[in-house]
């Protein structure tokens, strides 16, 4: 890249890896020859990526606010979504149906509908996001921002929305552990705090 790297995607398969760059570009890297094996030109800085849960599709969020969806395959641009403001993460739920979205400076998260391409649920986690992950039953989604982590439900039952953790800390990123049984969350200073159940 001829630009610092600014996000990092792992293809579901684990046997390949995606950088995107403010040099709007993305490239692939097979990591079992560590060598870059494609690359995609896009029409601004990226700021986010993640590849569909069927490694079929890559998702590339930018600073004009869109999502690229390109066909991993042939690197071809098979749509492109709006989101109204430069893309902050991008993370998929296991169903393949659902993604989330987090915008730079908001502390709003919206639920996208894969089939419909639109929104179908904004969550307001309270303090500006910077990374969005689903936990593997696509049930959860925690969010890391400056003022606070949060974890929001979903109820296929009744079809509602819930937060039933919601903690005042700073933290650039969130990741889940074990079969979603705790919560790692990178500090704004750099270290690391786990969350979890007694």
């Amino acid at each position: 890249h001829a630009s610092p790297i600014t996000s990092l995607a792992l293809h579901p398969s684990g046997t390949i890896l995606a950088s995107g760059s403010a040099d709007k570009r993305v490239a692939y890297y097979d990591l079992s020859t560590f060598k870059t094996v494609s690359q995609i030109y896009t029409e601004a800085d990226v700021t986010a990526c993640s590849f569909h849960v069927d490694g079929i599709l890559f998702f590339s969020g930018s600073s004009d606010g869109k999502l690229r969806v390109f066909d991993v395959k042939s690197g071809a641009l098979m749509t492109t979504l709006e989101t109204g403001a430069p893309v902050a993460s991008i993370s998929f739920s296991e169903n393949g149906t659902w993604f989330a979205v987090a915008q730079k400076g908001s502390s709003q998260v919206s639920v996208w509908d894969i089939r419909k391409q639109n929104v179908i649920k904004v969550l307001d986690a309270g303090s500006p996001v910077e990374n969005v992950k689903w936990d593997y039953t696509g049930q959860f989604l925690a969010t890391a921002g400056s003022g606070s982590i949060t974890v929001q439900q979903y109820t296929k039952a009744s079809k509602s929305w819930s937060e039933p953790v919601r903690k005042a800390a700073s933290a650039r990123d969130v990741a889940w552990g074990a079969n979603a049984s705790s919560l790692v969350a990178l500090t704004s200073e750099g270290g690391l705090s786990i969350l979890g159940s007694a």
